[in-house]
Parts: structure tokens; sequence; C-alpha cells
């Protein structure tokens, strides 16, 4: 029912004029609204590889896990997994 409302009412011409966004689909925290500047692509290299990546990427991951840069204890962490299917 939330697609079908806000896909009547989102546009991609209205998309290029919005400053916020919001992230539904998170795990972290779905709902949240972030800047839309935050999202915008830059090519980094990790491990011999080129990826996109959102510009401002710390602020981002901030704003999501708080202090995303120290890793918890070790009895804190836990193992997160995720489905992949190929079509």
């Amino acid at each position: 029912m939330l697609a079908r409302s806000t896909r009547s009412r989102v546009t991609p011409q209205s998309l290029a004029t919005r400053r916020l966004v919001a992230d539904f689909v998170a795990e972290a925290d779905a709902g949240k609204i972030l800047k839309r500047s935050w999202f915008n692509p830059i090519e980094w290299e990790f491990e011999g590889h080129t990826f996109f990546i959102p510009e401002h990427y710390d602020e981002y991951l901030t704003a999501l896990y708080g202090d995303w840069k120290t890793p918890p204890p070790a009895d804190d962490r836990e193992m997160h997994t995720c489905n992949a299917y190929r079509l």
C-alpha cells in the first residue's frame, strides 16, 4: 500500500529536485530520512577493483550505525548473511 501511494506522488522529475530521501529497505533503520546529496556516486578502488560508492559514505554510515569505524567487542559481534539469487 505504501509503495502504491508513494509511486503515485513521486516522479523522476520530482526526485531530481528533492533534497531529502528516505530509505525504506535498510535493515539498520528503515524509514530514516537522509540527505540526497550523500548518494552522489563516486568511483572507489578496493582490492584491485573499482566500485561506485556514495560520495558522502561516512555521513551515511554514521547516520545508520553511529560509530561504525569502531568494531564492537568480540562478544557482541554478529554474523550477517544475505541471500543472493541469479535471475
